[in-house]
């Protein structure tokens, strides 16, 4: 067998591979399946060395040679490498630069490609934007018509009343006539004393009377007209409407900021168009909760929003029994459809005096309920509480966890959470200073519900840390640091209690009622003694 030639066919000089693979006939010899189907005339093959003769018409009916494949494959392995003509440090540099134009051709052709599909994206997003405006070219259209029939509308009202006002003005010159007629009338035949002539005084003053009667009658039936006040209050509406629209057209001062700070987003067209669609809510327009608005809220698409040194923090607002639960702040843009308020304007409506935050406890994996603590009026502590449930100045209650049960008698008497840095019982700083748990305001007799400091150091290192009584053990005592009563949902921290891991109980989420949406009722830390 000549080692040199025995990888390919012997008829085509082609390499064997996984295509162009040899086929034993029963002769012995090896042939490409190509040159055996060449080979084969009028349904008999002549084998090219021996000329044996084979009645087949399908070079498939020879069968591949595996042995010789294995053998093939084994001596390529073996086979060296051929050496390079010419100079040898003259084929390595060449080599060398042939492989660094290769790896920079490879890449340019991905870049290409990345680009290609990129701009295949981007295509689509422009012609779906395209449709867009095509869509609105249309809508605007239609409203410009409308408007012009308003306008024409208009017009065929001021002509109605210019002829009202025509015939009223009319309808009082005739008046005038009839007064002056019956004036002298009156006049005339103020002295009369002949039966004859008070006849004649009778007559005339009957038909002055009847005159004016007539007048009034048709005063009456013909003024004012119905259709023109009615249709004069529907137009005044709606071209009212046009005129708020036309002033929001004029001050398009927010939509150039928006499109200027979209301009270096990474949002596809259609994203900074629904952006700039949804603008951001007016304090005034939420605290309206009008139809739209609670549409909004249900929906869960209002978020509050605060930035601080270009980052930007949002919170969900949503609608439970017509209350408005601001939740903790968290670090996320809001999402792509969301209509946006200021998180500090809804801060800033807070009643200290009624305030009220809720936690969301959940435990093996699910969220088992909310509870509702009002918090004292107008004290450190109670703001200190509440900045931790909204996470204004950053950290927050969400995902910490319950710390421990007092179990001091046959019942557990505290719960104890609030480790929002460490969440170990070991951390908790203050967020700002003032908090002294030793002032008198917090001086309660605690019934079970109430929220106080789990430690009393002043401006102590845990001093975030709280605790709730879940029962009434000790109620005659007094206590310290206490700056919120549990409201709704005391056996939810009571059930709380009795897990066997206390720590799995998690706050897993938390946050304020806004104020305009608080039924009015007495707070319950104030009725606390």
């Amino acid at each position: 067998m000549d080692v040199d030639n025995s990888d390919s066919c012997s008829i085509c000089n082609d390499p064997y591979d996984d295509v162009l693979r040899p086929r034993c006939l029963p002769c012995g010899h090896n042939f490409c399946g190509s040159c055996i189907k060449n080979s084969i005339k009028d349904d008999t093959l002549l084998c090219p060395h021996c000329q044996k003769p084979y009645p087949k018409s399908d070079p498939n009916d020879f069968p591949i040679n595996y042995g010789m494949e294995a053998l093939i494959a084994e001596m390529r392995k073996l086979k060296p490498p051929e050496p390079p003509k010419g100079p040898i440090k003259q084929v390595l540099q060449s080599s060398i630069l042939e492989g660094k134009w290769n790896a920079l051709l490879c890449d340019q052709k991905r870049s290409l490609n990345n680009l290609i599909k990129l701009s295949n994206e981007m295509a689509n997003d422009l012609n779906e934007y395209t449709d867009f405006l095509c869509q609105r070219r249309e809508m605007h259209k239609e409203q410009i018509q409308k408007i012009q029939d308003l306008a024409n509308k208009k017009d065929e009202l001021i002509q109605q009343i210019d002829t009202e006002r025509q015939m009223i003005s009319d309808t009082l010159g005739e008046r005038k006539d009839h007064k002056e007629k019956a004036a002298g009338n009156l006049s005339k035949h103020e002295s009369v004393t002949v039966t004859k002539d008070i006849m004649t005084a009778c007559d005339d003053l009957k038909e002055c009377c009847e005159t004016l009667e007539v007048w009034s009658q048709r005063v009456r039936k013909q003024l004012p007209s119905a259709w023109i006040i009615d249709c004069s209050e529907k137009l005044m509406k709606d071209a009212t409407a046009v005129l708020k629209t036309v002033g929001r057209i004029d001050d398009n001062s927010e939509s150039e900021k928006a499109v200027f700070d979209l301009s270096t987003s990474s949002l596809t067209v259609m994203d900074k168009v629904k952006r700039i669609r949804e603008p951001a809510l007016s304090l005034s327009e939420l605290q309206s909760m009008s139809k739209p608005v609670k549409d909004l809220l249900e929906k869960g698409h209002v978020y509050a929003i605060q930035t601080k040194e270009r980052q930007t923090r949002s919170a969900k607002l949503s609608l439970e029994d017509d209350k408005i639960f601001l939740h903790c702040l968290i670090n996320e843009e809001p999402p792509i459809y969301a209509y946006t308020v200021q998180q500090s304007s809804l801060i800033e409506t807070l009643d200290t005096d009624t305030t009220t935050v809720f936690f969301d406890l959940s435990w093996e994996g699910q969220t088992q309920g909310r509870m509702f603590i009002q918090l004292a009026p107008s004290t450190p502590l109670a703001k200190h509480f509440r900045t931790l449930c909204t996470g204004d100045l950053g950290p927050s209650y969400l995902n910490t966890s319950i710390l421990a049960v007092d179990n001091a008698g046959q019942s557990p008497t505290f719960v104890y959470g609030g480790d929002y840095s460490k969440n170990d019982g070991t951390g908790g700083a203050p967020l700002f200073t003032g908090l002294d748990p030793w002032d008198n305001i917090y001086y309660r007799r605690p019934k079970s519900g109430a929220v106080s400091a789990r430690f009393w150091d002043k401006n102590g290192p845990n001093i975030a840390q709280f605790a709730i009584k879940t029962s009434n053990v000790n109620n005659k005592l007094y206590a310290r640091a206490v700056f919120g009563q549990v409201s709704e949902g005391l056996e939810l921290i009571n059930l709380a209690a009795k897990q066997n891991d206390i720590r799995q109980v998690k706050i897993e989420d938390c946050g304020v009622i806004l104020p305009s949406t608080v039924e009015t009722q007495p707070n319950s830390y104030c009725v606390m003694l």
